[in-house]
């Protein structure tokens, strides 16, 4: 976010509670970060995070965002048009989050990592698509962001490694094998945990099934030819 101290009057802290629901087979709930709606910036934080932070003016958001859990640093949910350097929107969603939310209420850090849990079918593949743009009002230049995917409480497989550095949104796509009936999808900032602007990030809010082929069905045996010597009745 552009976070310097005299915005934060303005700014409102959504404290972030535990758990995500599941939608329908391989959906995202709230993929473009569509809710909640806002008109520039939202400070996303978890409460352990703003401890001591209590002299902050604060408006508490009585929920977390839907569908996605922050475990780690904070967020900006970003109306894009607002911000100065704006590239555009991706699929015409007018928001996003900020992967590095405010480091002024995040002291340890404000690099995030947010998942959410997916309801799949075991064995089936899925398509998502996302894209990535870098908040350009600070440094660094390059912005970076990894993306994880496994089973809850399991060991997770990394998906990919992305960076951005355009103002422009960049489109992505990845493809996942569910291993069970539900998933967990993950997003790491890694990005300068002690700057506040990092990686713009969006999905689509369609995905689509990997539809594995069937195998040919083999031909017909020839049928064998009659012997003349065949008796018939």
């Amino acid at each position: 976010m552009l976070g310097i101290p005299q915005t934060l009057l303005s700014t409102v802290f959504i404290f972030v509670t535990a758990g995500s629901s599941l939608y329908a087979d391989g959906d995202l709930a709230n993929p473009s970060f569509s809710e909640p709606s806002v008109s520039s910036v939202q400070i996303v934080a978890t409460p352990r995070s703003l401890a001591h932070f209590g002299s902050y003016p604060m408006i508490v958001y009585p929920s977390s965002i839907p569908g996605w859990t922050l475990v780690k640093g904070s967020i900006d949910v970003v109306n894009l048009a607002s911000q100065p350097g704006y590239g555009g929107s991706f699929q015409d969603n007018p928001q996003a989050i900020d992967l590095n939310g405010y480091v002024g209420v995040t002291p340890k850090g404000c690099a995030a990592t947010v998942y959410q849990d997916v309801s799949m079918t075991p064995g089936r593949s899925y398509t998502y698509t996302f894209g990535l743009a870098a908040n350009t009002a600070g440094e660094p230049r390059v912005k970076t962001v990894r993306i994880l995917w496994g089973i809850p409480g399991a060991k997770m497989t990394l998906v990919g490694r992305y960076s951005v550095s355009s103002a422009a949104f960049q489109e992505h796509h990845f493809t996942v094998h569910a291993r069970g009936p539900r998933s967990r999808l993950e997003l790491i900032s890694t990005t300068d945990t002690m700057s506040s602007y990092g990686a713009y990030i969006c999905f689509s809010s369609q995905e689509q099934e990997t539809k594995h082929p069937s195998p040919p069905t083999p031909p017909a045996s020839p049928s064998k030819p009659a012997n003349p010597n065949d008796d018939f009745d």
